[in-house]
């Protein structure tokens, strides 16, 4: 993805988390890219967990137990940084990126 699809990216993230806490608790919010989603109390654990199986779905990832931990998904940015790296290496399991340049 160029720094644009990155860009969208974010967006797309920042509004299906907007999505889940209106959906749990009815407060339109506006998610900020680097707020802390669960310390700042935007999601709780059942948000938080409505919120992965969705980023699976739309994104088709799968996403580890293990790579449940605050710097992939603790704020928007790196819940888009996280689901970018893991399509990447979808296309390309051996890490090396399209072209070999990794």
């Amino acid at each position: 993805m160029n720094e644009t699809s990155l860009m969208d990216l974010r967006q797309e993230i920042g509004e299906l988390v907007s999505r889940v806490i209106r959906e749990g608790n009815g407060r339109e919010v506006l998610v900020p890219q680097d707020v802390r989603l669960v310390q700042q109390g935007y999601l709780d654990s059942i948000s938080f967990v409505n919120l992965i199986l969705i980023i699976q779905e739309k994104y088709n990832i799968y996403i580890d137990i293990s790579d449940l931990r605050e710097d992939n998904f603790g704020s928007v940015s790196e819940i888009s940084n996280f689901v970018l790296m893991s399509k990447r290496s979808q296309e390309d399991p051996t890490g090396k990126g399209r072209f070999g340049d990794n």
